[in-house]
C-alpha cells in the first residue's frame, strides 16, 4: 500500500505520512484509512513493515505485486480494493454466525508496543473478514476517529520495524506485559499534540 512522504521532524522522528502537504491526513481519508483496516484483516497472521521508498532494496515490495494506491500501471485504486468489503457491518455478521471469538493486535516486538484492533470477525473458513473494535453501534475502526488516528501513529512511530497483525488466543508472539496504546495510554494522551 503507498503510504506517501514521510513528513518529519528528523530523519528519526516521522511524525506521518502524507501524499502532498496540501492533501487531507490520511486519518482523515476514508478511502486511505479504510485499505489500511482491510489490509490488516487481509493478512492477519503476517508481518507488515512500514518502509520508505529510500529504503534499503533488501525491503522493496516485489515489483510483480501491485500496490494498492499506487498510481503505475496494474496499481489498484483505493475504490477498487475496498469494493464489497462490508467493514461498517459488525451486528449482521455477528447475528449471520460469523466468528467473533477473538481478538486482534498490531504489535511491535522490538518496542514491546501494541495496539487493540477489537474483535476479528471471521468467515466459516476461519479468514479475517474485518477487524471491530466497540459494541454493536460503534462504528466502523476506519470511522473511529481516535482510533484510526492511532493507528496511523503507531506505523509513522514504528517505520521498518517489523508489526505482526496477531489474532487469538493464542497468540503468535507473547504480548501479555506488553505496553498497549488504548489501555495503557489513552488515545487522548497518545495523540496530544500529533498532527497526523
Amino acid at each position: 500500500m503507498a503510504l506517501g512522504k514521510p513528513l518529519r521532524n528528523s530523519w528519526d522522528d516521522i511524525l506521518y505520512y502524507a501524499f502532498h502537504e496540501s492533501y487531507p491526513k490520511h486519518s482523515d481519508d476514508r478511502e486511505m484509512s479504510g485499505s489500511l483496516w482491510k489490509i490488516f484483516a487481509d493478512h492477519a497472521g503476517h508481518v507488515l513493515e512500514p518502509v520508505l521508498e529510500e529504503s534499503p532494496e533488501d525491503h522493496a515490495a516485489d515489483p510483480a505485486t501491485p500496490t494498492i494506491g499506487g498510481d503505475a500501471f496494474g496499481d489498484r485504486p483505493f475504490a477498487q480494493y475496498l469494493a464489497g468489503w462490508p467493514e461498517g457491518a459488525f451486528a449482521e455478521h455477528r447475528d449471520r454466525g460469523f466468528d467473533v471469538s477473538g481478538e486482534g493486535y498490531l504489535a511491535c516486538p522490538q518496542c514491546r508496543e501494541r495496539i487493540g484492533l477489537g474483535v476479528a470477525v471471521r468467515d466459516a473458513a476461519g479468514a479475517v473478514v474485518f477487524f471491530h473494535r466497540g459494541g454493536s453501534e460503534a462504528p466502523a475502526n476506519s470511522r473511529q476517529s481516535q482510533l484510526n488516528r492511532a493507528v496511523w501513529r503507531f506505523l509513522a512511530r514504528h517505520l521498518a520495524h517489523r508489526l505482526p497483525v496477531l489474532v487469538g488466543p493464542p497468540f503468535a508472539v507473547e504480548v501479555a506485559g506488553w505496553r498497549e496504546i488504548g489501555r495503557d495510554v489513552d488515545f487522548e494522551e497518545y495523540l496530544a499534540g500529533w498532527p497526523g
